[in-house]
């Protein structure tokens, strides 16, 4: 640790030796991590103490910087409760960073006032139909803080835990709006993550409560603007919910219409999850025999994986709610589900997700509601 922090002090002369610096201050995030608990924690508070001192010292795209708002996330893990004097100026460089415009400009390239592409600019030269040769220019540094700010907060989240209570809501505000986050995709998944992360960190149920009623419906309507479009991101809105429904203690707290309203979007998605595996089922078919195509296959087959993880999904979230709500979600269930998830038994070539996610539903149906679906003496659900 000597040897790593006079290599974190020092003041460097050109790019590599501010690299080799960066470099030192994520080694001591690592190697206090794992040695805080073992050997205590006044060493870790006096070297953080330290690195958040740089901070305000050191340019903006100086790679020290964000090598400390990452190593914060080891000392995090490393110090725990003893870490919160450092959370409020961590917090407020992270919050800032997340919510960040994103310095990105559309230009024709006969532009005489074009931002001028170097260390941190990065541009690209692109024909649009009807609009002529535009640049597209982009400041690289400032995005990749964005997405590392979003990063770390997931990572402080989950080290954590109880302890980030203080900030939770801070941190919903600012990753609500990057739900939908148009240029970069980790960002989307990250924020994602997070904020459904976050509802479990805090102290009581009752602030859990009131934030989950809040982003229920923002998340549910993410949902049914990007499920025709963007597969990918309905999976993680649904992963999202999932994870936000084991915040609390019963996700009734959201109420019946709420329920409601994500299960008819939730059905409309799986609906379309059908249909595209369908019309992907006979692109596949294009590929067989002798000479055959690996690389389009695969797309095919992740884009297979996808849906399953919706439909599968899917049918957790439905658990939930025929747990919390039970008879009175029956004519819901009957409504969006019933006809839906029993197709999968009679469907060729069911995937396994297909065929667990349709036995699993029902499961939960006949357990939380009592309705074995009987007609005729006869049980629709055991035939």
């Amino acid at each position: 640790m000597p040897g790593l922090t006079q290599v974190a002090g020092i003041t460097p002369a050109d790019t590599l030796q501010a690299e080799t610096r960066a470099a030192a201050i994520r080694c001591i995030g690592n190697v206090v991590e794992a040695c805080a608990q073992s050997c205590g924690t006044e060493e870790a508070n006096r070297i953080f103490t330290t690195l958040m001192g740089m901070l305000g010292n050191i340019p903006y795209d100086d790679p020290a910087v964000l090598a400390i708002k990452e190593a914060s996330v080891n000392f995090a893990a490393g110090m725990k409760e003893v870490f919160a004097p450092f959370m409020q100026p961590l917090m407020t460089e992270l919050i800032k960073d997340a919510s960040s415009e994103l310095d990105l400009h559309l230009t024709d390239t006969d532009n005489p006032n074009n931002p001028e592409v170097g260390k941190n600019m990065e541009g690209v030269r692109i024909d649009l139909p009807g609009l002529g040769t535009k640049q597209i220019t982009i400041n690289t540094t400032a995005l990749e803080t964005k997405i590392k700010a979003v990063k770390i907060l997931y990572d402080l989240v989950t080290s954590l835990e109880k302890n980030f209570s203080a900030y939770v809501e801070a941190t919903l505000q600012v990753l609500e709006p990057l739900f939908d986050y148009q240029h970069n995709d980790d960002i989307r998944k990250f924020s994602l993550k997070t904020a459904s992360k976050a509802l479990h960190c805090f102290d009581n149920s009752e602030k859990a409560e009131a934030f989950l009623r809040i982003m229920f419906p923002v998340i549910r309507g993410k949902i049914g603007e990007v499920f025709m479009t963007a597969p990918k991101d309905a999976k993680r809105l649904i992963g999202s919910l999932i994870t936000s429904c084991t915040a609390v203690p019963s996700i009734a707290v959201i109420g019946l219409p709420e329920a409601v309203e994500t299960s008819k979007i939730l059905a409309s998605t799986v609906n379309k999850v059908f249909e595209r595996k369908i019309n992907r089922s006979h692109e596949k078919a294009k590929y067989q025999g002798d000479d055959v195509y690996y690389e389009e296959l695969d797309i095919l087959q992740n884009e297979d994986d996808v849906d399953d993880e919706i439909v599968r999904g899917t049918m957790e979230i439905i658990g939930h709610f025929l747990k919390a709500f039970k008879q009175t979600y029956q004519p819901t269930f009957t409504e969006c589900f019933q006809t839906l998830y029993s197709q999968l038994f009679y469907k060729q070539g069911a995937s396994d997700i297909e065929l667990l996610s349709a036995v699993c539903i029902f499961d939960d149906y006949v357990e939380h509601t009592g309705d074995a679906m009987v007609e005729n003496g006869k049980s629709k659900v055991l035939e």
